[in-house]
């Protein structure tokens, strides 16, 4: 995996341990291209690198500090980030806690970008590392007494430490959610960095603190007395600003945009095409083809103004393709993602130097209201409420398997509901399936793209987020927002239907359909009824033979999985008639584990 990562011990590292790191880094060089730079050695601490060429990083140094910017920061030229990030290294290493709190969170939500900034003092070996305000960049790490290493990469940790224990609450929430709540991951004591975050590390005290500058708080600010055509203009405007300053920033890089029959992707399209830049486009076709209506609309788009655009047809997923995902993303989405590699491999062989690879996620947070139509009047209301929509196996089920109480889980949804700033229930309900969500499925997902090439999603920018966490819920239900979003980026975008409904933004189906969505979401059975209805491909009952035969050997093999799962209930699981979305599920935890057990090598 391209990125930092650093071992700290309180006392001299050994030179067995200085193996081990190095071991380690070699794993994160996936592919022929990659290399490991060292970023700087003393004796307690190694920090490196791991990336191929065009993945972006800067270094910032003078006689006092070490600056290491993994990724990029959009808004701010190289003289401004030097002088910038020189005061605030100052500041860190020279001021107290609180002083230093205050001013970093300012400054990061003034720096638009994805990153990880790691600075250090070179006369104290003191360090500090931080992140955006949106976590853009996974970035992992685990915390002893004696030691704490930090990585964008768990595998790192898992091979430096020959650390192989699986967190089961973590696995459980893996199992029932399809992603990790919060800080958690499946990989016991391993944890993720919140937005906003910072790790520090003191060489006198050895004191290791790990803390979030900043929490996002929904359902504040908003502004009805507003009209919807102010906020689609701020909007638009903020979604320009976005592409162009990432086209400025990317200078040495051709953008590509993967371009649907969606909404977000389009508005992306239209952004591009209103910044004058020269971009390639392209659409896949799945092996399955079950995708052939975004086909239809991505060549219509197209075909409204002079652009560069491919159709990739993916090459069924093959048993490599499976592996090759499991071993990429030990975190985020599961090896459903696979039908991606081919895609990847498409693109690298027709955009070999220096590819910048547009998206459109995060879009949803302005297309769809966050909220639902239901009062949620405690804690443990909330808590029923998720329960009853959002588990895609049942819990006395995964529980059993994982050999833990319901409790367990149960407390771990209180716990992250309870850190959320809200005081209204909906509200925390909406954090969770929005940013919550995101920052653990959708952001962490998005690292498989990186293993390959930079990734660029112009609508996670700050000031967007900001702006569209005041815009009122009515102004997104039936894409009433959206709509004129789109008429101001460019009429042309409105004369296409939208591939998930199969209507034109605002025609009287389009506006049934979302008044039945939205009432859907309140209710717990016909959500549930509604989604499997929707997306009824990904729910029909799945097995893949080839797969399934390697799984039989994978856990007959596996040491860890025999005796961190029950395997009467594990061989029920997988003998059930299971859906597309359980399948992956069950069968990444188990390829995940078998990794971590087996040093990262497949049988």
């Amino acid at each position: 995996m391209p990125g930092i990562s650093l071992y700290c011990l309180d006392g001299a590292i050994s030179e067995s341990v200085n193996k081990n790191i190095s071991d380690a880094h070699m794993l994160m060089r996936r592919y022929a291209d990659y290399e490991t730079i060292l970023l700087y050695k003393t004796e307690n601490e190694i920090a490196g690198f791991t990336a191929y060429p065009g993945y972006p990083r800067t270094i910032i140094e003078n006689d006092e500090y070490y600056i290491f910017v993994e990724g990029l920061i959009y808004n701010k030229n190289k003289s401004e980030l030097t002088e910038e990030l020189i005061t605030l290294a100052s500041l860190i290493f020279k001021s107290d806690d609180d002083q230093v709190d205050g001013h970093l969170s300012r400054w990061t939500f003034s720096a638009h970008g994805d990153y990880v900034i790691l600075f250090l003092n070179k006369n104290t070996n003191d360090f500090t590392v931080i992140n955006d305000p949106l976590g853009r960049l996974p970035l992992f790490y685990l915390k002893r007494d004696d030691k704490l290493l930090i990585s964008r990469e768990p595998k790192f940790i898992v091979s430096a430490l020959n650390h192989k224990e699986i967190d089961s609450v973590g696995a459980a929430e893996f199992l029932l959610y399809s992603y990790n709540l919060k800080h958690r991951t499946p990989i016991r004591d391993i944890n993720r960095l919140q937005p906003a975050g910072l790790i520090s590390y003191n060489h006198t005290t050895k004191e290791k603190k790990i803390k979030t500058l900043f929490e996002w708080e929904f359902g504040k600010d908003q502004n009805a007395s507003v009209k919807v055509r102010d906020y689609a203009e701020e909007m638009a405007g903020l979604l320009m600003n976005s592409a162009n300053n990432r086209i400025l920033s990317l200078d040495n890089y051709h953008p590509v945009l993967a371009l649907s029959g969606g909404l977000d992707s389009r508005a992306i399209f239209f952004a591009l095409v209103n910044a004058n830049v020269e971009f390639s486009s392209y659409t896949s076709l799945t092996g399955q083809k079950d995708n052939l209506p975004d086909i239809k609309i991505a060549r219509q788009i197209v075909n409204t103004v002079p652009s560069k655009w491919r159709l990739y047809e993916f090459d069924p997923i093959t048993l490599d393709d499976y592996k090759e995902v499991a071993y990429n993303q030990e975190s985020g989405s599961s090896i459903i993602m696979a039908l991606a590699c081919d895609g990847y491999r498409k693109l690298k062989r027709d955009f070999p130097q220096n590819m910048a690879f547009f998206t459109g996620d995060g879009g949803n947070q302005i297309s769809h209201p966050i909220t639902i139509k239901k009062k949620l009047k405690s804690l443990d209301q909330l808590v029923d409420f998720t329960m009853g929509t959002s588990l895609y196996f049942d819990i006395d089920y995964i529980c059993k398997l994982l050999r833990i109480d319901k409790s367990d889980v149960n407390q771990s949804l209180y716990d992250v509901f309870s850190s959320y700033p809200e005081t209204d229930f909906v509200w925390k309900y909406a954090h969770l399936k929005t940013f919550g969500r995101a920052f653990r499925f959708i952001m962490e997902g998005e690292d498989r793209s990186r293993f390959h090439f930079w990734l660029v999603a112009p609508y996670w920018d700050v000031p967007i987020v900001e702006a569209s966490m005041r815009i009122p819920e009515k102004y997104k239900r039936n894409y009433i927002l959206y709509k004129e979003l789109l008429r101001i980026l460019d009429p042309r975008a409105l004369d296409f239907a939208y591939a998930n409904t199969g209507f034109k933004l605002g025609s009287p189906l389009s506006l049934i359909q979302g008044n039945l969505k939205t009432f859907a979401k309140s209710q717990k059975w016909l959500y549930k009824f509604a989604s499997r209805l929707v997306f009824r491909q990904i729910y029909k009952k799945f097995h893949d033979p080839a797969l399934d035969k390697y799984i039989d050997r994978v856990i007959d093999s596996s040491d860890l999985i025999q005796n961190s799962f029950d395997m009467d209930t594990l061989n029920r699981i997988r003998d059930d008639d299971l859906n597309k979305i359980q399948y992956y599920l069950v069968n990444t935890v188990i390829l995940r584990c078998f990794l971590m057990e087996n040093e990262y090598k497949y049988i």
